[in-house]
């Protein structure tokens, strides 16, 4: 029956974001940023079966990077939990990528709670490249090295266009950037540099999926509710292709990301196993 509800909700809100009139929507208490690969399908199918947690209209719902034009009485509409005891939520993981969302969300979410999961950005890049393979954005047969070689090609022309043209959206920007989207420290100091702390709650995704109900409180304690048992044992979204990273490869990316790692953890103040 819960699932029956909660699948009703859905399409109920993703019919009613259609409406270009404003109804009685609300903005999302919380948002979960990303990052891609990182476990944020799986956390949000987790935090969503709190009995005092509810989804939009979909899991991704893109407003920051991608409907952005389509106003705020639009993305609303994709919340309409009237219930101010149940809090709403969102899960795009592109969010903490993209150069423009972290002013975005200050402008119109100033107090809004956000979570962030990171993954050892090595493993995030080849999640990721098997991700993209998997959905076909990538030409047949080309190989990460061939990928991270367009990658270092595309990658500031697009942000350049992306600041010059706040409407531009780069899929370009959005699939060849598995080296980029690792490069955690700067993305996270744009939010640092907006929001208090304390409104921010970073997660590393190797605990998340270690000690998942230990996690979980914590995700439960920082939105100040109750602890749960929801279930939490499945792993959602995982990589459904076999590829194997040859050795030399693999130590170039981990040469990339050490001194971005580094960064990071002063960041952080804090330091994983990485």
């Amino acid at each position: 029956m819960q699932i029956l509800n909660r699948t009703y909700h859905n399409f109920i809100n993703f019919y009613f974001s259609t409406i270009k009139t404003e109804l009685k929507g609300r903005l999302p208490d919380f948002i979960i940023l990303g990052t891609q690969k990182g476990g944020t399908t799986s956390l949000y199918n987790y935090l969503i079966n709190h009995s005092k947690i509810s989804g939009g209209s979909r899991r991704e719902i893109h407003f920051f990077d991608k409907y952005y034009e389509k106003g705020v009485h639009w993305y609303k509409n994709n919340f309409l939990n009237s219930n101010e005891n149940i809090l709403t939520c969102e899960c795009s993981p592109d969010y903490i990528h993209h150069p423009l969302i972290a002013k975005r969300i200050k402008n119109i979410l100033p107090k809004s709670k956000l979570i962030i999961l990171l993954r050892d950005p090595v493993e995030r890049a080849i999640s990721n490249y098997k991700h993209n393979i998997y959905i076909g954005k990538y030409k047949k047969n080309m190989t990460i090295e061939e990928i991270i070689d367009k990658e270092k090609i595309y990658i500031k022309k697009e942000k350049n266009k992306i600041n010059l043209k706040r409407t531009y959206y780069s899929r370009k920007f959005k699939y060849y950037s598995l080296l980029d989207r690792g490069i955690y420290h700067k993305q996270i100091k744009r939010y640092f540099n907006l929001f208090n702390k304390n409104q921010i709650h970073i997660i590393f995704s190797e605990k998340l999926f270690f000690n998942t109900q230990e996690e979980l409180k914590k995700v439960f304690e920082f939105l100040k509710l109750n602890n749960e048992n929801v279930p939490c044992t499945k792993i959602y979204n995982k990589s459904k292709i076999d590829y194997e990273v040859n050795k030399t490869t693999r130590n170039k990316l981990e040469n990339f990301f050490l001194p971005h790692n580094k960064k990071l953890y002063r960041t952080l103040n804090s330091k994983f196993r990485w």
